[in-house]
């Protein structure tokens, strides 16, 4: 993440290149490339005797999806705020403004309709003169404003770094949180993981729901990738974008796919072998080896969405995804060199 900020402060790159260096797919491709390693039979050097194949699996897909939380929850408390090039320290002071005068346009009209903004009229504007107001309205307003005086009296740091923590309550972590109470009590993990017939009664229509959600989400996002794509592929044949930016895009594949790697293997041996800090597992040595590299998350289209990035910058994204995912492949330059390194530290 410091790299990016640095990259995009003096080398004057877009500022979605600080979330692509530091947010890589820690999900679907971590967990496909273990299920391809087991059916060879590659992580077979690296069971121990004690131990067996199915079960350094499961840890290591344990491993990978403990990672790809903790990634979650960053990617969405941290990285709509590395996207946002808008985010500015005289921003407080415009947000000041707009309280003004949007506290001066309530009180010219007491049962103003907060619906319809500060300008024009859209379909969800009433066609009568004012808003009706009821008792909902008036417990919002209160509240509001009760809030707003409280917060008002926080110094300018205290209201920053209370913004920053209330962030981090995103779905990701809100999911991890409710996952971590459910699995770790035995009453709701029978009700919500057993099969039916054994007590499951939430198993066939809650958790395998959820589930299925869930594994939607990757494939959405890699359908809003090719739309952009798409879209902007037909826009360079008509002139009307410009070719792919290649400073930021070799700048990014040469960080995620050489430089990660290569620091990973290197740090990840030397704390398994000159210190005890890591477990005498290698299996958690391998898997911590691969985490940092790889191609950048698809959730990087999302953040551009929430922090408002304009149609030609996520077209540009767009692309860099796809050409990230194109090479891949290289990625099994990491597995062999972490395979090997875990070996050598056993």
């Amino acid at each position: 993440m410091g790299i990016g900020v640095l990259a995009v402060k003096f080398l004057k790159f877009p500022s979605w290149v600080t979330p692509a260096l530091a947010f890589n797919n820690t999900t679907s491709l971590p967990l496909l490339l273990i299920q391809s390693l087991q059916s060879t039979g590659i992580l077979d050097k690296l069971i121990v005797d004690d131990d067996d194949v199915s079960s350094a699996i499961a840890r290591a897909e344990s491993y990978f999806l403990v990672c790809a939380i903790v990634s979650n929850c960053l990617t969405f408390a941290v990285g709509p705020r590395l996207v946002d090039a808008e985010n500015a320290p005289d921003e407080p002071e415009d947000d000041k403004q707009d309280d003004e005068d949007a506290d001066r346009e309530q009180n010219q009209d007491g049962n103003g309709d907060v619906e319809q903004g500060h300008g024009g009229q859209d379909e969800l504007t009433s066609l009568l003169p004012h808003r009706i107001r009821t008792g909902k309205d008036a417990a919002h307003k209160t509240a509001f404003h009760v809030g707003k005086k409280h917060w008002d009296k926080l110094s300018p740091r205290t209201q920053d770094t209370l913004s920053f923590l209330s962030d981090f309550l995103n779905a990701p972590l809100i999911g991890a949180l409710i996952g971590a109470v459910i699995g770790l009590t035995p009453p709701l993990h029978r009700v919500f993981f057993n099969e039916s017939l054994d007590g499951g009664i939430f198993n066939a229509w809650i958790t395998e729901s959820l589930k299925k959600i869930g594994q939607l989400f990757v494939t959405l996002q890699v359908v809003v990738v090719g739309v952009s794509l798409s879209s902007s592929l037909r826009k360079m044949k008509r002139g009307e974008q410009k070719s792919l930016p290649w400073a930021p895009t070799a700048f990014i594949l040469l960080i995620r796919l050489i430089i990660w790697p290569v620091l990973s293997i290197a740090i990840i041996w030397g704390l398994s072998t000159k210190t005890k800090i890591l477990s005498t597992d290698p299996i958690l040595w391998f898997t911590m080896m691969i985490m940092p590299a790889g191609p950048p998350a698809m959730k990087l289209v999302a953040m551009a969405d929430v922090s408002g990035v304009d149609d030609e910058e996520k077209m540009t994204i767009s692309k860099i995804l796809t050409l990230s995912y194109a090479i891949s492949p290289l990625m099994a330059l990491t597995v062999v060199g972490a395979l090997y390194a875990s070996q050598a530290a056993m």
